[in-house]
Parts: C-alpha cells; structure tokens; sequence
C-alpha cells in the first residue's frame, strides 16, 4: 500500500507541476551529459612532462593541445588513465634512443639522468621521491621517452594503438 502512495505524487498547483517538470528536465539533461562524456572518444595521444614540483599533462584536442597541472605523478597518471583512457605507449619516431640512464640519489633528491643517441649532451630531471624518478626512468627504457615543446615527456595513447 505504501509503494501505491509514493507512486501517486499529486501535483496540486500549476507551480507544483512546473517545478517537478524542470526537475525531470535537469535529471534527463544529467544522464546525457554523462552518456556523451563516456561515449568521447580519447585523445590520440598525450604527454606527462614533470615541471618543477608538478606534473603537466598535456593532450592533443581539435582546438590545439589542452593542460591540466597536478600536484603528483599518482594523480597525473590517474587522470591520464581514467579521464583519458589512455596508457604508457611506444614513440613511433627513432629520435630519442636512449644511450645511457641512471638514477641517482643526492641528499634526498633523485636525479634522473640520462644520454640518447641524438643529442650529444647529458639530461637530467630532478625528482623529490625515487618512486616518480623510477616511473620516468622505466617508461623512458620502455620506449616512452620523447623531446616535446613541453619538455622530456612520458607518451600515453589509446590501448588499442599500443
């Protein structure tokens, strides 16, 4: 008997029914929007670049490139993940073969170093944790490196490109 009297909402007043009426409307509206988020498709690729104490993402969109800054590498390569759909990929080009990499450990700072067959000069990226130092260095022996006008950068693409 009670589930007839919550199904039997009356409306008594044109203003009742009006607002009930925009409620439906902004519920509807919600479930699109959310059913249009998930069904975009993700980006062809995009970078994680470390700069300074943060984390840059950047992704390639039809209007340009699109940023997001993150305070740390776990919550960059969550973004990238989920919101993105993409993961670590392959560089398609040749240009950054990594000669030489180590990681090394000063007062509390991790230096990523490293050397590629391109560039005759050393570069390196300072790192707070050695766990975000050892993220970079293993996607870099992964084949992930890559020299951006965003700085040295992490690849990520879709799954189904890797």
């Amino acid at each position: 008997m009670l589930s007839k009297n919550l199904l039997a909402i009356r409306f008594n007043t044109k203003k009742q029914k009006l607002i009930a009426l925009l409620v439906v409307l902004v519920v509807e509206l919600i479930f699109i929007g959310y059913v249009w988020v998930q069904s975009k498709p993700p980006p062809a690729f995009a970078l994680l670049v470390k700069r300074g104490n943060s984390y840059l993402v950047a992704w390639k969109s039809d209007s340009g490139y699109e940023k997001r800054n993150h305070d740390n590498l776990s919550d960059a390569i969550k973004f990238l993940n989920y919101e993105l759909k993409l993961s670590r990929g392959k560089n398609p080009s040749v240009g950054g073969v990594l000669e030489h990499m180590w990681v090394q450990d000063r007062f509390g700072s991790y230096m990523l170093m490293w050397k590629t067959e391109s560039l005759s000069y050393l570069n390196q990226i300072s790192f707070n944790s050695r766990d975000d130092a050892t993220f970079f260095a293993n996607a870099f022996r992964a084949g992930s490196y890559a020299v951006t006008p965003f700085g040295h950068s992490v690849i990520f693409m879709p799954a189904e490109v890797n």
